[in-house]
């Protein structure tokens, strides 16, 4: 009697350390997916954001741009009022 406790006490021991085996390789190739899905979303966001600060870059030289022309309109306004005051 002792002698078949004593073989399934093994067989559970062998079962038990292939299951922490599988368990281990498991997890072990669940980081490695973590880890590139984690390096493809930063690259990602990366290029959202590079994306993003060269639209408001442009935005930002338009709106320059665009308040260049409009203070230069202004000015030649006011140049044109006063020179035709002045005649």
């Amino acid at each position: 009697m002792s002698d078949v406790i004593r073989q399934e006490f093994a067989d559970r021991l062998v079962a038990t350390d292939e299951e922490n085996k599988r368990v281990k390789t498991e997890m072990s190739e669940l980081k490695a997916r973590h880890k590139l899905e984690l390096e493809r979303a930063k690259a990602e966001v990366e290029l959202v954001q590079k994306a993003k600060e060269e639209e408001m870059e442009e935005v930002h030289k338009r709106y320059s741009s665009r308040s260049s022309k409009v203070d230069f309109r202004r000015q030649l306004n006011r140049f044109q009022k006063t020179e035709i005051k002045e005649n």
